[in-house]
């Protein structure tokens, strides 16, 4: 199980990327890779998030030197939104203290120095890219140290689960499994469609060394209804593998904080059934008051049911929780701006973009919220990102536009979305919000009937929706009933 050769492979396996100069960090018991952003201990993935990942690689690049928050500022989130990022930052810094087994008021690693920074304080033995016979063996012994050390030795990583089912799968303790449960969450951190399917792949091959563990059940499921969303597969199907395998976990231990969140989002987005769906992410959160997931699908239903205000106070919830997930950012800057919160729906939607840059969904409810604030000139800036997002020129498109009106800008992006579409590469919905905010509104009602008869998600939040405000407002939209 904890072998050379095991650790050898996975030299072999890590030991082609040039990307960083200094590739591995070893300190504690732990093995940091610069390049894949990985924290192993014992060989086993250590659960880390993304931001906390390249904090860590900063601060063990730089050792001991003190960075200030402003550097880490500009380093990783270069991002103007200061209330944002402070409580980003000390997110991030309490999350890698976790990972690492750290605390504020036991500062073996990650130091805090009042009113300076943050420096690594650990010692650090750094091995580069090359790695020599003599260096692996030395690499090899350390690990093999700190795993005898380790032996017997394990921590959760998703904390969020029953007691039981936390000892059902502690009953197959190998590293493989967990490794396995750890490139999983990862994979479905990332959420890119390759991502998810790596994740599945994953979660699969751990179920393979312990079918009834709730957590690879639960894991999978999840991935399932990411998976939904990939107009590759068949969402009825995907949906209905998902509802399985929540059934199997209310049959073995009982509602799970993510049985009832895979469930709450069928019930939302398959079936339409807002009262089912809201019970179960209320169960959900029952069960886990700190899941910024479980708040985050609590605020969709609430904004389907038209309580844009519920919304976003659970929206605000959720990314005080966890204000490193784009997607939870992403949302609320949707529904701040719903509940005509716009200045901070624009923060929101900064923030999202500083997590992943040029994401669409986020650049789309970004030039909702400059509209109605009035900035056109970011709006047409965040417009001319997103028309070459999907595959426009940018070649002189801001002086071109800069005498173009919004209005005549939306008509030129949903021209040009129109064979995406055809080709379901865009939603309806959206389109049909870009006819809406130019003024053709015969056009949006044709696609807003075929969106709501394909069951496109977007339909739920029509009423709600900043985008459909002047259509709301005009005589035609009478005829339409979402």
């Amino acid at each position: 199980m904890y072998n050379g050769i095991m650790i050898d492979n996975w030299f072999n396996r890590l030991g082609n990327n040039t990307l960083s100069k200094t590739r591995f960090y070893f300190f504690g018991g732990f093995c940091f890779d610069a390049n894949r952003l990985e924290l192993k201990e014992s060989d086993k993935l250590v659960d880390l998030k993304i931001q906390p990942a390249r904090l860590l690689k900063i601060l063990l690049e730089r050792a001991p030197e003190t960075i200030s928050r402003q550097e880490i500022k500009e380093l990783i989130w270069n991002n103007g939104t200061i209330v944002e990022f402070d409580h980003g930052l000390n997110t991030c810094v309490n999350q890698l203290r976790a990972a690492l087994t750290d605390t504020a008021n036991k500062q073996q690693f990650i130091a805090t120095m009042p009113k300076r920074g943050y420096r690594f304080v650990g010692d650090i033995r750094s091995v580069n890219n090359s790695i020599n016979a003599a260096t692996r063996q030395i690499a090899i012994a350390s690990i093999l140290i700190f795993t005898i050390l380790a032996l017997g030795w394990y921590t959760n990583p998703f904390p969020n689960f029953n007691k039981q089912q936390i000892q059902d799968d502690q009953s197959d303790n190998s590293s493989a499994f967990f490794d396995l449960l750890m490139r999983a969450k990862r994979a479905y951190q990332l959420g890119d469609d390759n991502s998810i399917e790596s994740s599945l792949v994953s979660y699969d091959a751990a179920l393979e060394l312990n079918p009834k563990s709730v957590e690879a059940m639960g894991g999978k499921a999840l991935s399932l209804i990411a998976r939904a969303n990939n107009t590759k597969f068949n969402s009825t199907s995907v949906y209905a593998s998902a509802m399985k395998l929540t059934d199997q976990i209310r049959g073995q231990v009982g509602s799970t904080a993510l049985s009832e969140l895979v469930r709450g989002f069928i019930f939302l987005y398959r079936d339409r059934n807002l009262k089912l769906s809201k019970q179960a992410f209320d169960i959900a959160i029952d069960l886990t008051p700190e899941s910024a997931m479980a708040h985050s699908w609590r605020a969709a239903v609430l904004a389907a049911l038209g309580d844009v205000n519920g919304a976003a106070k659970e929206a605000d919830l959720a990314v005080q929780l966890d204000p490193l997930s784009m997607a939870i950012s992403a949302d609320r800057c949707w529904y701040l701006a719903a509940a005509g919160r716009f200045e901070e729906s624009v923060e929101a939607c900064h923030w999202a973009l500083e997590i992943t840059p040029d994401h669409n969904w986020t650049l789309i409810g970004l030039v909702a919220a400059l509209e109605k604030l009035g900035r056109n000139e970011e709006a047409i800036e965040a417009l001319n990102q997103i028309l070459v997002n999907f595959g426009g020129s940018e070649t002189n498109f801001l002086e071109e536009t800069a005498s173009i009106d919004l209005k005549s800008l939306h008509c030129k992006i949903a021209d040009m979305l129109v064979p995406r579409s055809k080709e379901g590469q865009f939603p309806l919905f959206h389109l049909a919000a870009f006819n809406a905010q130019c003024h053709r509104f015969e056009t949006a009602i044709g696609l807003l009937e075929e969106a709501k008869s394909r069951g496109e998600i977007g339909t739920l939040y029509y009423t709600i929706d900043p985008r459909f405000d002047d259509f709301r407002d005009s005589p035609i939209s009478k005829t339409f009933q979402m």
